[in-house]
């Protein structure tokens, strides 16, 4: 399934992620080529999100991207890259991270806009 017109649209086209910038594109051809959902470029400060992604896959993927930015920015290495096991399987939990941010955020938007404003 491929993400809607209006989703990708709306997809914010930059995030400021620590003292960063980053922009955010779309890329089928890099996503086709190399597997991914999304991608995080530190050096080019770049994420590139998959368009084959349904409407609700993608601000997940992007909250997801988001993390490993933070995670750079802020030397959190743990959430720099994925960590997996000898069997190749991520053993990190920045996938269940980026789900329970995204539903608490969405549950809490409330909360959300007074902690903007604190």
């Amino acid at each position: 399934m491929m993400s809607s017109e209006i989703t990708r649209t709306n997809t914010p086209t930059h995030l400021f992620i620590g003292p960063y910038k980053y922009t955010v594109v779309y890329d089928a051809e890099a996503a086709f080529e190399y597997g991914f959902s999304g991608s995080t470029l530190f050096r080019s400060k770049r994420i590139l999100l998959d368009p084959m992604q349904s409407d609700t896959e993608i601000p997940q993927t992007l909250l997801h991207e988001a993390l490993h930015g933070l995670g750079s920015a802020y030397e959190i290495k743990e959430w720099v890259k994925h960590n997996v096991d000898d069997d190749g399987k991520s053993i990190d939990k920045i996938d269940l991270m980026a789900s329970a941010l995204i539903q608490w955020m969405r549950q809490n938007r409330e909360t959300i806009e007074w902690l903007m404003d604190s």
